[in-house]
């Protein structure tokens, strides 16, 4: 089964986003924080990644950096998500792809369908 991974600090995000994964086939895995969601991605090598930007701790572009310097997750596809309205295309280079809050389902659907790394499966 593919796995999905949604880094993000609050806790009703999470869940409704880990429905939605799993109405498509997906087995979700949450972290609340940016250093557990690191854990998780060298733990469990997900097929694809959701991180939030705005988060203690570590933010979503630490983990983005940790998760690109890590042999073993740096192909794993992964996205960044923010409600910032604002955010230049040098902050968000090295991730696939930035997906505004409040999130769009139909374009998250489209991501999982078109990602731009074969899902292992």
């Amino acid at each position: 089964m593919k796995t999905v991974l949604i880094i993000d600090d609050n806790e009703a995000f999470r869940c409704l986003l880990a429905e939605f994964f799993s109405h498509r086939g997906f087995c979700p895995i949450a972290a609340e924080s940016g250093g557990e969601g690191f854990e998780k991605a060298q733990a469990h090598r997900p097929d694809i990644i959701f991180c939030d930007v705005n988060m203690p701790e570590k933010n979503g572009f630490e983990v983005l950096k940790l998760i690109r310097h890590n042999e073993q997750t740096a192909k794993i596809p992964f996205f960044l998500m923010t409600a910032e309205p604002h955010m230049n295309n040098q902050q968000q280079a090295e991730a696939d792809g930035l997906i505004k809050k409040p999130i769009d389902l139909d374009e998250l659907n489209e991501i999982l369908v078109s990602c731009p790394y074969p899902l292992k499966g």
